[in-house]
């Protein structure tokens, strides 16, 4: 064989970015064996499925280039009780993909991090203390942004 014939194989054998995301897509929705029990009860004892168009990788992946895709961006479901389809995900950082899940702290309907990234003072007042603040002492949102931190 050629260099070049196996150097063309190497490539083509190479997996897109996008195939470890179906994958573990379908594999928390139990369309593929391999996921965890915790992962099996967040997502498919849940009733989380997979559209049917995307239980082929190349639908997916053409969805996915189509829809915004980068490296580094996440899959995100819209409604976090809702499935993996075209109409329910977008793409989404990290930080903001970890402020749609169940045990995300809402006030308002908004998640308190969104509160403390727009309003507060991060030289001041630390995002575990505001937390704690709305969580533990149920203060109001403005209370929990404006109050003095006591050193």
């Amino acid at each position: 064989m050629s260099a070049k014939y196996t150097e063309y194989m190497r490539a083509y054998r190479r997996r897109h970015p996008l195939e470890k995301v179906w994958e573990a897509m379908m594999m928390r929705c139990g369309h593929h064996k391999g996921a965890s029990a915790k992962q099996l009860a967040h997502y498919a004892e849940r009733g989380i499925t997979v559209c049917p168009e995307w239980r082929h990788f190349k639908p997916f992946e053409n969805w996915c280039l189509a829809n915004g895709w980068k490296p580094g961006l996440q899959i995100d479901r819209i409604d976090n009780d809702g499935p993996y389809s075209p109409k329910n995900c977008r793409f989404v950082t990290r930080s903001r993909n970890q402020r749609n899940k169940t045990n995300t702290v809402k006030v308002r309907g908004v998640p308190i991090a969104d509160f403390y990234d727009a309003y507060a003072n991060k030289e001041v007042l630390r995002y575990h203390t505001f937390k704690s603040r709305i969580t533990k002492l149920h203060w109001p949102i403005e209370k929990a942004l404006y109050t003095a931190v006591k050193h």
